[in-house]
């Protein structure tokens, strides 16, 4: 099986789609090949992802409606060549909004395609009409669509009403990103004078860092809130900053900025607490399982995927404010025993997305619907 995939976005190793991408399509088994197709890095950035066949796309990205037909026309000529060179035997669009989908989409024609929804794409779609059509063009070439979560499937169904076939595929993450049970997890009594609490994330409103700020202020003294994260909308940082202050919480709130993926992982083991309390619909949360496969524990919104992907074993939030967000975290300063019976499956739940786990099954999927194409190219022929 050869795979032509790739997100046309900078490959950079932070947001959920590079690392994630990474993670499938590395440690192939031995009869599958993947090409990537990405956007070059910033300069300066260093070689971070682990598969073997990637490629840096020539063409300039166009985010907006403006410019994005000839966007598509160039990725159009670079897919072209890589079909030529590659030979896939299946395409997995990644994003159904992006103008890489679409040019795999308007020039790999006779090639089975997975289209492969990561959240952003129904978010695109909207809040705009011309990405909504462009998302349905995209669908149109599809052979099946895969979801990380049944509440991102149904996200998408409500946005783009159709019966294309469809498969909730929860993500996987390394098997190295777990901590040995032994170690991290029941090594934690839970007792410890101050509450640690982490939020990490891109800062931004829709991700709520502001939420977890304000929620300590209705907090005692032991409990400590860190942020780490890069600021992705200018004076948003300021802004936590400038209440931090006014409500002289600098002794328990503390900022850091972005940080590795496998930085921020060994990071959890100072913490006992992750907060997600996110604005906004997310797709799945890799960060709310990796931290859980560290022996956090997780408090969410209740928002979208991530409902799925935690399950039971999160404390989610009744309603996504400061005020609701403290209680929950008091009662679980209050009581060392919740905190252990939320670790312990958190750490359960984490068990379930090891990627050892998931990534067979993608590819055996991955197989079947290039074998069902094949089928149905031979009969047609058999009928024509």
């Amino acid at each position: 099986m050869r795979i032509l995939t790739g997100i046309d976005i900078p490959f950079v190793p932070f947001g959920g789609s590079p690392l994630l991408c990474n993670d499938w399509y590395s440690e192939l088994p031995p009869d599958v090949q993947v090409r990537f197709l990405t956007l070059a890095p910033p300069e300066g950035v260093d070689r971070w992802w682990t598969m073997e066949d990637v490629h840096f796309l020539d063409a300039l990205k166009a985010r907006t409606p403006e410019g994005f037909d000839v966007y598509v026309q160039q990725l159009r000529r670079e897919v072209a060549r890589h079909v030529a060179e590659f030979r896939p035997t299946l395409i997995h669009c990644q994003h159904l909004n992006f103008g890489l989908s679409r040019a795999f989409a308007e020039e790999a024609v006779d090639i089975p395609k997975v289209g492969i929804c990561h959240g952003t794409d129904v978010l695109s779609a909207i809040q705009s009409e011309f990405f909504l059509a462009n998302m349905q063009a995209i669908r149109t070439r599809m052979d099946v669509l895969f979801f990380p979560t049944r509440h991102m499937a149904e996200d998408y169904f409500s946005v783009d009403p159709c019966e294309l076939e469809h498969v909730v595929l929860p993500h996987g993450i390394p098997d190295r990103l777990y901590a040995p049970r032994s170690a991290e997890v029941e090594r934690r009594p839970g007792k410890t004078p101050t509450l640690r609490v982490l939020f990490a994330g891109r800062l931004t409103p829709w991700k709520g860092a502001d939420i977890a700020v304000s929620a300590m202020r209705y907090l005692s003294e032991d409990v400590h809130l860190t942020v780490i994260g890069g600021e992705e909308t200018p004076g948003y940082l300021e802004q936590m900053r400038a209440e931090t202050s006014a409500h002289a919480l600098e002794a328990r709130v503390r900022f850091e900025g972005h940080l590795p993926r496998e930085t921020l992982v060994e990071r959890f083991s100072e913490f006992d607490i992750i907060v997600i309390p996110s604005r906004r619909v997310e797709a799945f949360s890799l960060t709310a399982v990796e931290a859980q496969a560290r022996g956090l524990v997780v408090v969410c919104a209740s928002t979208g995927g991530i409902t799925d992907a935690v399950g039971e074993s999160a404390v989610r939030l009744r309603e996504n404010t400061p005020e609701v967000l403290a209680e929950a975290l008091g009662r679980l300063r209050d009581e060392p025993s919740l905190r252990d019976v939320y670790r312990t499956r958190g750490y359960h739940n984490a068990e379930r997305h090891r990627m050892s786990v998931i990534r067979p099954r993608f590819f055996t999927l991955s197989q079947e619907y290039i074998q069902r194409a094949d089928a149905t190219a031979s009969h047609s022929k058999r009928c024509g």
